[in-house]
């Protein structure tokens, strides 16, 4: 119990510095690194380029729809939770709940459902598919973290191993060849690159390691703290999207240069902002579609008040613009690990949210208007 609190710790403080406490003071947190190539240095020269500011949508540019919306406990076949006294600090109560939603190439939705070690599969229309047993895998098997690919394959990853499998009939579980020290997040890339990170808790080094589709290891980087995301994030034609924190502040507005290999020219200075009394909480990237717009989350907190403002962010590198639509706010049960895609974006551009309570589990989906 005492090793998964210092993990669950190290994982928590990670992420939140990224997004978050860089912002206020980057100085407070550096990791010890043996880097193969230089930090890149974002040029003077940014500053000269157009600075590209959130655009306020109409609300009518966004529907907003009830994709599912299936109550807890009812059946075998329905979604369950369970409730977990704890005896540390903080919280009285966990659960194992839903805490992740994915979206494969062909608008299939896959929703957690941890409580019976299962993902449950959507048709784009929201029917029930069908479900992915994870038993196969292990009967004590820790999940770290799972994805879905645009082809609909599966990843899952625990604290030193990553398996994957279209899980179709009779299709075998394949393992990468490789054992990870401390493996914690998963990224997959519009072009079916997979990348893990691990972590070392000797060090404190951020590791990623990129694979082929078929497993095959094809490069190691690190992770440096003056970048927003954990990995380079990949479009459908193998070019590469970056965003870099330049400055700003939580109590104002924040400044990244997004740079895109399709672009090589260009460097974008973009801005998020706070609005009114409120002060902005995080920027998260939550996916890419098939046209390289990059989709950000944007938590704003309110200030003397309780709860929070979430919206999303569109920055289309053609027409060099970023939109942002307001959604609903979050709503999940506490649930142990990290739940960092509880909204997700698909491949037409169309966001995900998850949400739960004590009764139910909903998804929502958010189209955006032309």
């Amino acid at each position: 119990m005492k090793k998964t609190s210092i993990l669950l710790i190290i994982a928590g403080v990670l992420i939140l510095t990224i997004t978050i406490s860089l912002a206020v003071k980057p100085e407070l947190f550096s990791f010890r690194f043996e880097p193969k190539t230089p930090v890149k240095q974002i040029s003077a020269s940014v500053k000269e380029n157009k600075m590209i500011r959130e655009e306020k949508q109409d609300s009518k540019r966004l529907a907003k729809s009830l994709f599912i919306d299936k109550e807890f406990n009812k059946s075998d076949n329905d979604f369950k939770y369970q409730k977990v006294k704890l005896e540390s600090e903080g919280l009285s109560y966990t659960y194992i709940a839903p805490n992740g939603i994915e979206i494969d190439g062909a608008g299939n939705v896959y929703v957690s459902d941890p409580a019976n070690n299962l993902l449950r599969v959507y048709w784009p229309d929201g029917q029930a598919k069908g479900i992915i047993d994870f038993g196969v895998l292990g009967e004590y098997i820790y999940i770290k973290d799972w994805k879905v690919s645009k082809e609909g394959m599966v990843y899952v990853l625990t604290p030193d191993e990553l398996f994957f499998s279209d899980f179709n009939g009779k299709s075998p579980v394949n393992k990468i060849d490789e054992t990870f020290e401390n493996a914690h997040l998963l990224y997959i890339g519009n072009n079916g690159n997979v990348s893990v990170l691990d972590i070392s808790t000797e060090t404190m080094n951020l590791r990623v390691r990129k694979y082929s589709k078929e497993g095959n290891l094809l490069n190691i980087f690190e992770q440096y703290h003056d970048e927003l995301n954990l990995f380079d994030y990949e479009g459908s034609s193998n070019n590469l999207i970056k965003i870099e924190f330049l400055g700003g502040s939580c109590e104002e507005e924040l400044q990244y240069v997004i740079t895109n290999t399709s672009y090589p020219e260009k460097e974008y200075l973009v801005s998020f902002s706070r609005e009114n009394e409120n002060s902005i909480g995080g920027i998260f990237v939550i996916g890419i579609d098939n046209d390289d717009n990059l989709y950000f989350l944007k938590r704003l907190f309110k200030k003397n008040k309780q709860g929070s403002l979430y919206s999303v962010h569109k920055f289309s590198f053609e027409d060099e613009k970023l939109e942002s639509h307001d959604i609903d706010d979050r709503k999940i049960l506490p649930t142990e690990g990290l739940t960092d895609h509880l909204i997700t974006v698909d491949y037409s551009g169309n966001v995900y949210q998850l949400q739960t309570s004590e009764d139910k589990v909903e998804v929502k989906k958010y189209i955006i208007g032309k």
